[in-house]
């Protein structure tokens, strides 16, 4: 850069010149001419800056402005200073410069100035403003602060200033531009010095920025940094602090090393980048680099210019390269391995970086993107040991400096298999409902375990069961598993040495359809250091087809393939035993109180003592009544049990009853016998003792002697009752026979009909019953909608709707059509308002008066006369006699069967239900 001098007198000169005697206010002379004042204004060239010179007093309190001129590109101005004696201030304000270490123009935005004292009407003066030259008016104002007069306050500031930053005089120094458009060779001079600080704080500058994640040359820049350090001398010391005041460049705190180490450091770095267009290294500027460091001038750093340790300066501790390797494998299977690493050095550039094995060869890597890649380096089988190291430009790294890492070349792949003793669920044919309780609740058999379903030969699960409200963990699966989701395990073995698994996906089979997904979620808890057991959930959460697929049982194939951090893979797959859907357990009871509900389309309401006019007589249990009920379906019901569906879902039902071998439903009836009277037409005869067999009758083929009976053309003794093929009777007795039998009975005693009792209980009709399934439950009975059909005509009992759970009514029933074995009569002998019944002819004797001889073979004086036998219905009871069983099944799309039917309910029925 070419300056125009003006020069003074020899002896003019010595007066202007900075230091010379003399200060405080200045003044306008009463004469004198026009002075001059021209220089430089950098931090980079700063050009279109305003200049202005200002007059001080003794404080260095600004007067009204003398004069003011711009910057030229190169940074240069001239002003013409009227005439006028005493201390200048030169403040440069506004402009652009080249940031040295972004490479972009910056405006300023903090002044620069500097302090002429002892100005001359008419002298010519050139100086240089900068950063340095704030600092050293900053540092005068607080020595003035202190006591000391203007003129030395700025000598001493400005000899300690020029000592630090260097070594040189920046009062007038050119600092050489190391950022031209093209590269350039130049001297560690003076004005390289002052151009490398410049620099240094545009570096520094930048590495603030980018500390607080700002962008360089922005907010944070070199000028920024000097503003800064104007303010921070404020105080008299650089520390920090203005006053009280912390201050802060982004984020980053100012402190007493500032302008010292991280400015040494900041060149250092700078000299590193590819801004520096000299051929300027890390050697060259480490001399100026450790004085600026090292420096411990209290008058600068100490409180009260009084020298402390606390307050010494340092070295700048250069380090080698930091090496941040990007995803570095720790396993690969190849012979070869390329890592990808940055490598930093907070001092000086990076000039190479290097990776070697322990047996190999250093290989050097290729930058781009800021990102070194080493490629090809040769592994061996098992774990490699390599060493990487970067080089930077101040010579530092070595391989004894290296970074270490470790990567192990691994070519054997997984071997999984299925580990078939896993006890994973609950074999679901045995499960019951708890309750009706919504949502359902369900229990097994005391006593049951889990199973695993390899060795069990097949997976038995709940068509209402095949999914997972929740998703169970692992942890959960292997544990409670409160929803019983079966699930098939793979087992891994691993080791310390293998390389680790990286990935894992399972696959299920069914059919066409297949499903992925990944494995590592389900790793079980149960893993060990050898082995890894990695748990497949067999759900239809998983795998939709479980729940849809309609034939039965499901063939399932399961895999899973594995990759590990090596890059190998292996893999294994099994098709398991036959997967059952089953039908789904419903609540079932029976309805005990039915009995007490009057339903006329059941057994109940009807009563033997009843009139047959009365809507609940007995004889309308059967249509052979003209009056009888028209019972649902030609159906009387025996039998209520209600369905309880909890599940969200509905279910396919259907019943079956096995009926008894002799006979599955019986009206069992008791009957009391009594005289029927006199057989109709049948003379009444007498006979003595002197006349025995006086008096015989016939009637249905059976001779009636005395008060025997005997088949035609048989004969007796007097006085007793032949004795009979299977029957005796001895004393006063009778033989009968039904009327209408050709078959005697045994003997009864003549008291039977005279004091009768209750007769056994005997059946006098008998049928099949049947079963029926209805929508409901009605309130005191009477369903007669049956419950909706699925395509294979089972019926369907509904889902839970909120917390009421779906409900069904199933009735065992016998046909009112049953037959009778014995005809009733309402007061058919009698007008007793009864069901009687002729039952048999019986031979009776009725005493008359007179005397009573007993003579051997020989009767008493007696009436005789044939007999009816009879019976009125006592009392009656249904019984039934069978097994009924209810089988249900799942469903999809609402109507159609999947899976399999599966019996979830079987009573035995062996007695009386209801009594009339």
């Amino acid at each position: 850069m070419q300056r125009v001098l003006h020069r003074l007198p020899l002896a003019a000169a010595a007066v202007l010149a900075f230091g010379a005697c003399g200060g405080g206010s200045g003044s306008a002379p009463s004469g004198g001419g026009q002075g001059t004042i021209t220089g430089l204004v950098v931090k980079g060239p700063i050009q279109a800056a305003t200049v202005t010179a200002y007059p001080l007093d003794g404080n260095m309190n600004r007067g009204a402005s003398l004069a003011n001129a711009p910057t030229m590109p190169d940074g240069t101005f001239t002003l013409s200073v009227p005439p006028y004696n005493g201390t200048l201030e030169v403040v440069a304000f506004g402009g652009t410069y080249p940031e040295e270490a972004v490479g972009v123009p910056v405006q300023l935005t903090h002044e620069l100035s500097i302090v002429v004292p002892g100005f001359q009407s008419g002298a010519s003066v050139d100086v240089t403003i900068s950063p340095i030259s704030s600092i050293a008016r900053s540092l005068a104002k607080a020595a003035i602060a202190r006591g000391s007069s203007l003129t030395d306050a700025v000598n001493a500031a400005w000899t300690h200033v020029n000592n630090h930053f260097g070594g040189l005089d920046w009062r007038t120094i050119h600092p050489t531009s190391l950022t031209p458009s093209q590269p350039v060779t130049v001297t560690m001079s003076d004005a390289t010095k002052a151009g490398l600080v410049l620099a240094g704080i545009s570096q520094a500058a930048r590495t603030m920025a980018e500390t607080s994640s700002l962008s360089p040359g922005t907010s944070v820049t070199g000028g920024t940094l000097s503003g800064a350090g104007a303010d921070d001398a404020m105080d008299g010391t650089l520390d920090g602090n203005a006053g009280s005041t912390a201050l802060l460049q982004g984020n980053v705190a100012l402190t007493s090393y500032t302008f010292r180490r991280v400015l040494g450091q900041g060149i250092i770095k700078f000299v590193g980048t590819s801004y520096n267009k000299t051929q300027l290294v890390v050697s060259d500027v480490m001399s100026l680099a450790n004085a600026l460091a090292a420096d411990s001038d209290p008058y600068l750093f100490c409180p009260n210019q009084a020298a402390a340790p606390s307050c010494a300066g340092g070295s700048l501790e250069l380090q080698p390269p930091s090496i941040t390797f990007l995803t570095p494998p720790a396993f690969v299977s190849s012979t070869v391995v390329t890592l990808r690493v940055q490598a930093s050095d907070p001092l000086a550039s990076v000039t190479a970086v290097y990776a070697q094995t322990v047996s190999g060869t250093p290989i050097s890597g290729t930058l781009a993107d800021g990102v070194w890649t080493l490629s090809n380096i040769p592994l061996v089988e098992g774990p490699n040991l390599i060493f990487v190291w970067g080089v930077d430009a101040a010579g530092t790294g070595s391989i004894a400096e290296a970074t270490q890492i470790t990567v192990t070349r691994d070519t054997m792949p997984p071997a999984p298999y299925v580990n078939t003793t896993a006890a994973a669920y609950f074999d679901e044919r045995a499960m019951t409902l708890v309750s009706t309780a919504v949502p359902p609740a369900y229990q097994f058999p005391g006593g049951a375990t889990k199973v695993a379903p390899i060795p069990a030969a097949g997976v038995w699960k709940a068509a209402s069961r095949l999914g997972w409200t929740t998703q169970p963990t692992p942890v959960i699966l292997d544990g409670t598993n409160p929803e019983n989701i079966p699930f098939i395990q793979i087992a891994l073995p691993v080791s310390a040495g293998w390389s680790p698994t990286a990935a894992a996906t399972f696959s299920i089979g069914i059919g066409s359809d297949v499903v992925t997904g990944d494995l590592i979620p389900w790793k079980s808890p149960a893993s060990t250091a050898t082995t890894e057991y990695y748990d497949i959930p067999l759900s239809s959460n998983i795998a939709p087809t479980l729940a849809t697929t309609v034939s039965a049982p499901i063939t399932i194939t399961v895999g899973a393939q594995f990759t590990d951090g090596a890059g190998n893979t292996g893999s294994t797959s099994i098709t398991l035993p036959p997967f059952h859907v089953i039908g789904p357990p419903v609540f079932i009871a029976q309805d005990t109180a039915y009995p007490t509900y009057n339903d006329t389309r059941s057994t109940f309401a009807y009563a033997v003592a009843a009139s047959p006019l009365s809507p609940n007589a007995y004889s309308r249990l059967w249509n052979t009544d003209p009056m009888s009920s028209p019972f649902f379906e030609g159906q009387v019901r025996l039998v209520r049990y209600i369905l309880s569906n909890p599940t969200p879902m509905p279910i396919a039902v259907s019943a079956t009853y096995l009926q008894d071998l002799s006979g599955s439903w019986r009206a069992v009836e008791s009957w009391t016998p009594f005289d029927g009277g006199g057989v109709p037409g049948s003379p009444t005869c007498w006979i003595a003792a002197a006349n025995p067999g006086g008096c015989s009758f016939s009637a249905d083929g059976f001779a009636m002697y005395d008060y025997w009976e005997f088949f035609t053309g048989g004969s007796g003794s007097t006085g007793s009752c032949p004795t009979q093929p299977g029957s005796s009777c001895g004393g006063p007795a009778v033989n009968v026979h039904w009327i209408g039998s050709t078959t005697r009975y045994n003997c009864l005693p003549s008291t039977h009909w005279t004091s009768p009792v209750a007769d056994y209980w005997t059946t006098f009709s008998s049928t099949t019953v049947a079963v029926g399934l209805f929508q409901g439950p009605l309130q005191q009975g009477g369903e007669v909608v049956h419950l909706p059909s699925a395509d294979t005509g089972m019926a369907i009992v509904p889902a839970a709707s909120g917390s009421t759970p779906g409900t069904a009514v199933l009735y065992v029933t016998r046909p009112v059509s049953a037959a009778r074995t014995r005809s009733i009569s309402w007061n058919g002998i009698t007008a007793s308002n009864r069901y009687e019944a002729l039952v048999a002819y019986f031979w009776i004797y009725e005493t008359s008066h007179g005397y009573s001889i007993y003579r051997v073979a020989y009767c008493n004086y007696d009436d005789y006369r044939a007999h009816r036998g009879a019976e009125w219905l006592t009392s009656a009871r249904d019984e039934v006699y069978g097994a009924l069983t209810i089988t249900t099944a799942g469903l999809t799309g609402g109507t159609s069967v999947v899976g399999e039917m599966q019996p979830q309910f079987a009573t035995t029925l062996a007695g009386s239900v209801g009594s009339h």
